[in-house]
């Protein structure tokens, strides 16, 4: 039987509108790959004003500690909209993942992320 479970993203603090102010490097906590068959990721950026800018990559561990992106993985998605956005995600087998915001360009400081993700395992 598959079993698809769907969890909010959020920073350490538990805000769930991750701040990606300007141009800055925002990595999310990490999150458990174990045991997951398959993965998808739903996006949307929010703005006061202007166009969002932000890149969506993710980094993987083995140790939950030294995180980088597996050699030859795409990014996830350029967020350059206010839509939601919901994309394939396929990681590497290692058990630990987190996500890396990356303001690019002249992206508002008043920008955040929400970020869901959903995980298929089989039982």
């Amino acid at each position: 039987m598959n079993v698809v479970t769907v969890n909010p993203i959020g920073t350490a603090a538990g805000v769930l509108a991750i701040p990606v102010a300007g141009a800055v490097v925002v990595d999310t906590p990490s999150f458990s790959l174990k045991y997951g068959d398959a993965f998808s990721v739903e996006l949307q950026a929010a703005i006061d004003s202007g166009t969002p800018n932000i890149k969506v990559e993710l980094q993987q561990s083995m140790d939950d500690t030294n995180f980088v992106e597996p050699d030859g993985m795409e990014d996830i998605a350029i967020l350059n909209d206010t839509n939601r956005h919901i994309k394939g995600v396929y990681p590497v087998t290692a058990p630990y993942g987190r996500l890396r915001l990356t303001g690019q360009g002249n992206n508002p400081a008043s920008a955040t992320v929400t970020i869901n993700m959903a995980k298929q395992e089989q039982l």
